[in-house]
């Protein structure tokens, strides 16, 4: 399976988008699927023969955000900085600092969960918002092993 490219800004963060709509679904039967660049956010259709993607149910699902105060640090190409987790979900964070991060922007985090545990680290966050210090994210790459200790934190929240 080759490497899908957004045509819009060339960036390989892409996803495949789910098949909600009929013309996506019947388009998927001669390995036409839509994808939606993680960065730009530009939706696109791209023919990858012979390739089947299974059901994936958590592409479905909307992700519920968990009020937090959890310290972070983040480092991106220009910029490195502190701040405070406001909110967390597995599909990204919002958070207060004092640095001037813009939109777009990808950025490495270090979300420090607990004085006992070790930090969790995200590989790549898109910053989708940037406006008066508070920083929207969007999770772009992590690895499995963090996103499972992220997904932990978030079903304690769940339990409280």
């Amino acid at each position: 399976m080759t490497s899908v490219i957004c045509p819009k800004c060339s960036t390989d963060f892409v996803k495949r988008f789910t098949r909600r709509r009929l013309k996506d679904r019947l388009l998927s039967r001669i390995y036409v699927y839509s994808f939606k660049c993680q960065i730009c956010r530009y939706r696109f259709r791209v023919l990858q023969w012979g390739v089947r993607y299974p059901r994936d149910e958590e592409d479905r699902r909307e992700y519920e955000r968990f009020a937090v105060n959890l310290p972070i640090s983040f480092v991106g190409e220009t910029i490195s900085g502190r701040g405070t987790v406001s909110n967390v979900s597995t599909n990204g964070c919002a958070f207060v600092t004092d640095a001037q991060v813009s939109e777009r922007s990808i950025l490495r985090l270090t979300l420090q969960i607990s004085n006992e545990l070790p930090p969790v680290d995200i590989d790549a966050a898109v910053v989708r918002h940037f406006q008066h210090g508070r920083v929207g994210t969007e999770f772009l790459r992590i690895q499995q092993e963090e996103r499972q200790r992220l997904q932990l934190l978030l079903r304690g929240f769940r339990r409280k």
